[in-house]
């Protein structure tokens, strides 16, 4: 019994180590899926980022000859353009006269005319700026190709410093090893759950242990007693052997003596009813523990007879089976370590069951005279146990099916990163493109902007002019070119450099006279730019609106004079305004007069 405890606590111990090492085998299965994920995610950048770089270098090979076949078509398209001007002198040669006027220079003389050399044609010619403008498209696509290729590779930012070559070397380990902690694992599971009763057993010999303990130290309390009551009574006994002589011997003697000892017979009667009681007393005791004995002599012979029977069994066993004995049957044993296990489960099994069979015996006998308990009740509580187990494995079946449409979805993802990398891949070009006419760019410069800053830039250099006129050299308008702060567009803020203090302001900080002068300068510009880019639509007449009042008699003269300038290149510039001072400085006008009865109008002009 307790080496049966013994094993069952070491078997106990085991599960427990096992149990341990099962949670660091999942702890680390778990690690290793996420260090696999991230080795993954950076091996599929690094191929990533080797194909782009594989077609940046192609594209440099295909930038390289396209720049060197755009050199050759510029080149042959100047040689051809020079040769076809020199072939119109040559022309134009032919149709000169000595004494008539050259119609280019106007001289009489012409010592050294061109000469007609090569013949090269004007179609010759615009074939060869054709195809140097085509050799510069294909240039530009090209170089365009480059940056976007170029951006694409600085977009890939890797999380680790390992080359590829060592992330792939660490893919292969980490499956090796995951494949290797998932089947321990599976192992572990498998064994866990075929041992999941050695605990219960285990409590369960403890508590038969304790039971037999307390058992036995009453037996060898009653072992005690009855021990001293026998030495008691032998004790006594060689007492009264001594008190006989030696003459008792003879019968004579005893029959001469016998009246004699009648007395002292009643007397020792007497005292051997009491010894004879101590004596009984001594037996019962001394049977008791023989009775013990014998039980403990009958379950080692019930156990050597076990044992003969298993044995006589055993060797029925090999002659129905073809062995001869049992040296025939130890060869036929392929491995002694199973062999011995075997036996191991047999002894353990004939002691569990030579246990049992007594523990069944005992607890008949204490059942005997005990109420019966309700199986219904007991039955009831079992259903409800069931019930419980029942509803725990719907659980953990529904978190199974949950752990597998997870897994399910993590494949669909990464299947969709795959073809999103190749949907990004496939529209990196228009992407990049769209992203940079959007503003996604390091100005954050949307492409509409680009174009109205390019007119802007046009527009400010025209205004500048005037303004510095307006502002005797003070001011200079500025186009803002660096980023604005935050997510906000930039590109078409305007700054004032101003003269006085060498710094670049904005234009909000400008006073009302400054503001006025500043608009009246990119109006200026502005007319003038459309007029010449519109392409035949003519400004012939502008319109000033106010903002006169707000200058000083210095400012007004200098704003004056650059509305008379506008006039002069041709057109009509109108002034609506209250500023006496203009009247002196406008020849022509219309005064509109405000009365009780209503406005009236009248016209000045210079000569009327």
């Amino acid at each position: 019994m307790l080496e049966q405890s013994e094993k069952l606590a070491e078997r106990a111990r085991w599960v427990q180590d096992s149990r341990l090492k099962y949670a660091e085998i999942k702890q680390r299965l778990t690690e290793l899926k996420q260090e696999e994920a991230f080795v993954l995610a950076e091996i599929r950048k690094g191929e990533q980022k080797n194909a782009w770089e594989a077609e940046f270098v192609m594209l440099g090979g295909e930038l390289r000859a396209a720049e060197k076949q755009f050199s050759e078509a510029q080149t042959n398209y100047e040689e051809l353009d020079a040769m076809w001007q020199h072939e119109q002198a040559a022309i134009l040669a032919l149709t000169l006269v000595d004494g008539d006027a050259c119609p280019v220079c106007g001289s009489m003389e012409h010592p050294n005319v061109a000469l007609e050399t090569s013949g090269v044609t004007k179609t010759e010619v615009d074939t060869a700026r054709e195809g140097q403008s085509a050799r510069q498209d294909a240039l530009k696509a090209i170089a365009v190709k480059v940056e976007q290729k170029k951006w694409q590779i600085e977009q890939i930012v890797f999380a680790s410093e390992e080359s590829l070559q060592v992330l792939k070397d660490r893919q292969v380990l980490y499956g090796e090893e995951l494949a290797e902690k998932e089947k321990k694992l599976t192992e572990m599971d498998d064994f866990l759950a075929e041992e999941s009763g050695v605990e219960e057993q285990l409590e369960r010999n403890k508590q038969d242990m304790i039971k037999l303990g307390e058992e036995k130290g009453k037996l060898q309390t009653v072992y005690e007693e009855v021990s001293k009551s026998v030495d008691a009574a032998k004790t006594t006994y060689a007492l009264l052997l001594e008190d006989v002589p030696e003459e008792f011997q003879n019968p004579a003697v005893f029959y001469e003596q016998q009246k004699t000892l009648t007395t002292k017979i009643t007397d020792f009667e007497e005292k051997k009813g009491h010894s004879e009681s101590a004596y009984n007393a001594a037996k019962e005791g001394h049977y008791k523990t023989v009775s013990v004995s014998d039980m403990a002599g009958k379950a080692v012979l019930k156990a050597d007879d076990a044992l003969i029977v298993q044995r006589t069994i055993f060797k029925d066993i090999m002659a129905a089976n073809g062995f001869a004995d049992y040296v025939s049957y130890q060869r036929a044993i392929l491995s002694p370590e199973l062999l011995d296990e075997k036996e191991r489960f047999i002894r353990d099994f004939e002691q569990r069951y030579h246990f049992v069979s007594e523990r069944l015996k005992e607890m008949e006998a204490r059942l005997a005279g005990i109420e019966q308990p309700d199986l219904k009740e007991l039955q009831r509580l079992d259903d409800e146990a069931k019930r419980a187990y029942h509803e725990k494995a719907e659980l953990w079946m529904g978190q199974k099916d949950a752990a597998r449409k997870l897994s399910e979805l993590s494949e669909r993802f990464l299947k969709y990163l795959v073809e999103t990398s190749e949907a990004e891949k496939a529209y990196a070009d228009i992407g990049y493109l769209a992203d940079m006419a959007r503003g996604k760019n390091d100005r954050r410069l949307t492409f509409e902007r680009f174009v109205l800053a390019t007119f802007l830039d046009t527009i400010l250099l025209r205004a500048n002019g005037r303004l510095k006129k307006m502002t005797n050299g003070r001011f200079q308008l500025n186009r803002k070119k660096e980023k604005s702060k935050g997510n906000v567009q930039s590109g078409l803020e305007l700054e004032v450099y101003d003269e006085y203090t060498g710094l670049e302001r904005h234009v909000k900080t400008l006073s009302g006279g400054e503001s006025f002068k500043t608009s009246l300068s990119l109006a200026l510009a502005l007319a003038e730019v459309v007029q010449e880019m519109s392409g035949g639509i003519s400004l012939e007449t502008m319109f000033i609106d106010e903002g006169f009042g707000t200058l000083d008699p210095e400012s007004l003269e200098m704003a004056v004079e650059c509305l008379l300038e506008t006039q002069e290149s041709g057109r009509l510039v109108g002034i609506i305004s209250h500023v006496p001072e203009l009247k002196e400085r406008i020849p022509s006008r219309l005064e509109v007069t405000a009365t009780n009865h209503g406005s009236t109008t009248k016209f000045f002009a210079q000569g009327l």
